[in-house]
Parts: C-alpha cells; sequence; structure tokens
C-alpha cells in the first residue's frame, strides 16, 4: 500500500550514474523530484545542498566507485534509502551478484539489483513503489522522435509506474 500523499510529497531522490544514462533518465523522468549527479565530487556536493529519501547508485558510477558513494550517504544521510543497481549490459555472473548483494546489505543499502538480467525482488519493487506513485507520467513529445536509450527508458519507467500502481 502506497503511503498517505502528505508523507509522499516529500520524496526526493538522487540519482548517481554516468553521463550517458543520465541523459537518458533526464528526458524519461522529467517533471519528476530527481536530481542526477555523475562524479562524485557532484555526488558529495548534493548530499550537503539537500536532503533526499531515496538514492539509486549505477554500477558504474564514478569509474565505478558504486560503494564508496554508497558509503558516503550512509555518513552523510543514514535516513535515505540506498539501491546500488546495474541497469545495462551484459548481466553479471551470479556469485558476483551475490557478492555485491552482500557489500551493499553490509553498508546499510537495500541491495545491489541487476536489472540487466531481470532481476527484480521485492525489496527493489517496495522502494519504486514509494517513488514511482508521486512521478507524473510524461507526456510525449510530439515534435521529436526520442533516440533509443530514451524510448527504452521511457518505456522501463512506464512499466514500473504500472506495475508500482497497479
Amino acid at each position: 500500500m502506497f503511503a498517505p500523499l502528505g508523507v509522499m510529497a516529500n520524496i526526493r531522490v538522487l540519482i548517481a550514474t554516468t553521463s550517458r544514462f543520465r541523459d537518458g533518465l533526464l528526458r524519461a523522468l522529467a517533471g519528476c523530484p530527481v536530481d542526477f549527479v555523475c562524479s562524485m565530487d557532484e555526488g558529495r556536493e548534493a548530499l550537503q545542498r539537500r536532503s533526499y529519501t531515496h538514492v539509486i547508485i549505477g554500477y558504474l558510477f564514478a569509474e565505478s566507485h558504486m560503494f564508496d558513494f554508497a558509503q558516503e550517504v550512509r555518513e552523510r544521510q543514514p535516513a535515505a534509502r540506498v539501491l546500488c543497481v546495474k541497469a545495462a549490459g551484459h548481466s553479471l555472473r551470479a556469485k558476483m551478484r551475490v557478492g555485491l548483494n552482500t557489500a551493499a546489505l553490509e553498508l546499510g543499502c537495500e541491495g545491489f539489483f541487476d536489472l540487466s538480467i531481470g532481476d527484480r525482488p521485492d525489496a527493489f519493487d517496495r522502494v519504486f513503489r514509494d517513488i514511482l506513485a508521486r512521478f507524473p507520467m510524461p507526456a510525449p513529445a510530439a515534435h521529436k522522435k526520442p533516440d533509443a536509450l530514451a524510448s527504452k527508458l521511457g518505456a522501463t519507467a512506464q512499466e514500473l509506474r504500472r506495475l508500482a500502481l497497479g
């Protein structure tokens, strides 16, 4: 079940990713309460500037410093829910996924999720229900055909919204 609107209205999400994925996500999540960072310095500045309820850290963030940034978030904003995510490319071996998940949990994160293989356990869906319930559906752009990455990310965001909202 979703939290009351008064609680949900205060959601603020930080997505730490590479510039390539930021650009696609920016279009897919236009109008949503999201900030993006693509380096450790940008991430630290964002954590100083504002409080976040949720932080999503990409596997390749800051030249693969996902766990370093997760630790920064845990130290600076311990109440934030942190997800470590691999969303594209080849899937990881099972042993590697288990090891990365264990490390993420040890840092106090919600876990490590390899979405490139469709890994969507209950913990991931619960956190995304919190986030996506407050995101508006983007209006389709009538004048511009989106690039392939933006189309895929937009379709993924719409699918996550559909699942989260029933």
